[in-house]
């Protein structure tokens, strides 16, 4: 029933979000006049506040859609490297804000890959973003790909607190969070989306180790 709803209200607030997006880039690009360094301030608050929303508003659908059994809109030879890079471009004005630094790590050929290139990127941002989150001013995220001959192995690596105690049984059961550090909980479906991601590929999500020292998140996706 929470999917159905959420579903649900996702769908409607999809259009509405995107007009307010186009409405405040017109805004902060000047085309409705000049502004002022105060008002153009402002105006980027709300644009980076209605981002977050359009964020949770995608992954809500892209849940509901592939909970439904809808086909994966798949791409051919698609560069995991370049997507890599794109996720970690679109969430490096976060980590900059934040002082965190994102490393990306390259192993051996960068492998071409049969994939719904949308989801996939979509899903490694989201967990650049949960480590960004996590991790202290001055420390490093890193995101490492290599190949193992029948996979791709994508590691994201923070230095924050360890996966709380209520997290560490199953991190990926939807709508169970727990605040983590300085972070709040959140709705608790960020982890269960990109794990369904990932298994819908072919691959899985799974949690390589997590401690005082850092969590470090592994995204499995065939070769083939």
């Amino acid at each position: 029933m929470k999917q159905q709803l959420l579903a649900s209200v996702s769908h409607e607030l999809h259009t509405p979000l995107a007009k307010l997006r186009e409405a405040l880039a017109l805004l902060g690009d000047g085309t409705a006049g000049p502004l002022t360094p105060r008002q153009a301030r402002v105006v980027q608050l709300a644009r980076d506040a209605c981002e977050r929303e359009v964020r949770t508003v995608t992954a809500l659908l892209d849940a509901s859609r592939l909970q439904m059994g809808q086909a994966l809109r798949i791409q051919s030879g698609v560069s995991i490297d370049a997507v890599l890079q794109a996720a970690i471009d679109d969430e490096r004005p976060d980590a900059d804000e934040r002082g965190v630094t994102v490393t990306l790590s390259l192993e051996g050929e960068a492998p071409s890959l049969a994939v719904d290139l949308a989801l996939v990127e979509r899903t490694v941002a989201n967990l650049v973003r949960n480590a960004v989150s996590v991790s202290p001013a001055g420390s490093a995220v890193e995101v490492r790909r290599r190949t193992d001959g029948r996979s791709v192995r994508i590691e994201v690596i923070d230095r924050g607190p360890g996966l709380p105690a209520l997290l560490q049984g199953d991190p990926f059961r939807a709508f169970q969070s727990a605040a983590v550090g300085e972070r709040a909980a959140g709705l608790g479906l960020g982890l269960p989306l990109a794990r369904e991601v990932a298994r819908a590929h072919g691959g899985d999500l799974v949690v390589a180790r997590t401690g005082p020292e850092g969590t470090c998140f592994a995204f499995l996706l065939p070769l083939s």
